[in-house]
């Protein structure tokens, strides 16, 4: 890699470490494989920059590649699953089950509304963060934010 190269990549895409980092580690949920996909997204983009590739929005570039390493360790994972190493669940008391919806329900009027709405989103319309961020009108980063505070809110009110 010449210098140039070399110079751009450390000015344009080196920057971006940071948030590839939260990325990773937000679709990942691991430190060691965030850190893990950070660093081959990190590789591929050297060797694009070595090849002599420019990117007109660098950041952009990088999380998108990014979210292709976080993919494909995703899809790894779900593969190297074997139906012998999961457990079966034990089937919930049905007369249990109905209490507990009717008191997450009851419990779902104690939240504020915009978390409410990405609960219900998420668990009763199956909506992902993009789809509740749209719905919501904020960033699909912020409605996993949301998302994740209804969730401990709820939890701990159930308690």
């Amino acid at each position: 890699m010449n210098s140039d190269h070399r110079k751009y990549f450390d000015s344009q895409i080196l920057p971006c470490h940071r948030r590839m980092y939260a990325a990773a580690l937000a679709m990942l949920g691991s430190t060691d494989d965030a850190a893990d996909a950070v660093q081959t997204a990190m590789l591929n983009i050297w060797e694009a920059v070595a090849d002599g590739r420019r990117f007109d929005a660098p950041m952009s570039y990088a999380l998108s590649a990014l979210r292709n390493v976080c993919l494909s360790a995703i899809e790894k994972r779900r593969k190297n699953v074997g139906i012998d190493t999961v457990d079966a669940p034990e089937a919930p008391d049905a007369a249990d089950a109905l209490a507990n919806l009717g008191d997450a329900t009851r419990l779902l009027g104690h939240l504020p509304e915009r978390e409410r709405k990405a609960l219900v989103l998420n668990a009763f319309a199956g909506c992902d963060a993009s789809e509740i961020s749209a719905t919501l009108g904020v960033s699909p980063v912020n409605a996993r934010q949301i998302l994740s505070r209804a969730r401990k809110k709820l939890r701990s009110l159930f308690e």
